[in-house]
């Protein structure tokens, strides 16, 4: 299970978009030669590329830290 620091929505699998680099990052037509490619997770609700890692949400603990705020 996942869940996205931006929308905070849960999900079962993040949505893998590969990225051209050197347009991501506005250089392109700087560079003439094969350009880079990096695979990102983003989230599936909010399109939110995001740096996420699996983790078993426990209820309780979410309805501790909801009760603190």
């Amino acid at each position: 299970m996942y869940k996205c620091p931006d929308c905070k929505r849960k999900f079962e699998e993040p949505v893998y978009e590969e990225i051209d680099m050197e347009v991501y990052c506005g250089v392109s037509s700087m560079f003439d030669g094969p350009h880079h490619y990096a695979t990102f997770a983003s989230c599936p609700y909010c399109g939110e590329a995001i740096d996420i890692e699996e983790d078993a949400w426990d209820e309780a603990f979410e309805e501790d830290e909801d009760d603190e705020e």
